[in-house]
C-alpha cells in the first residue's frame, strides 16, 4: 500500500488508474474530432472535476474527506449546410437532393420532357 498526497499528478493512481484511463479515453476523443472536423474552429474540452465532501465523524468533526471524479469532454455541434424545402399539406416537406439549394432545381431530362 502506498500513500500518496492527493495532487493532479497522482489521480492517475486513484481507482485502480481508471480515472486516468477515463481521461486519456476523452482527450482522445476531441483529437480525433479535430482531425474529422479541422475545419471547426470552436475549441474542444476535456473536463476533470474532482468533488470533495467532509466525512463527519460523531463529534461534528470532519477529519476525513470523499472523493470522487467527473470527466466529460464536449465538442462542438455537428450543424449541416441549409437545405431548402418546399412546405407540403400534412405537415410534410420535401427537398431536391441534387440541389439542395433550390428545391425548384430541375435537371436535364425534366426540362426536356424525357
Amino acid at each position: 500500500m502506498a500513500m500518496r498526497d492527493l495532487s493532479l499528478g497522482s489521480i492517475q493512481h486513484v481507482a485502480g488508474g481508471t480515472v486516468d484511463a477515463t481521461f486519456q479515453q476523452q482527450l482522445k476523443r476531441v483529437i480525433e474530432d479535430c482531425g474529422d472536423r479541422p475545419g471547426e474552429k470552436k475549441a474542444r474540452q476535456v473536463i476533470l472535476i474532482v468533488n470533495v465532501t467532509p466525512i463527519m465523524l460523531q463529534d461534528g468533526a470532519a477529519y476525513d474527506v470523499s472523493t470522487d471524479y467527473e470527466i466529460k469532454s464536449t465538442i462542438p455541434t455537428f450543424i449541416s449546410r441549409p437545405v431548402e424545402c418546399r412546405v407540403k399539406t400534412g405537415g410534410r416537406a420535401i427537398f431536391n437532393d441534387l440541389s439542395e439549394g433550390n428545391v425548384d432545381q430541375m435537371t436535364i431530362d425534366e426540362i426536356s420532357g424525357e
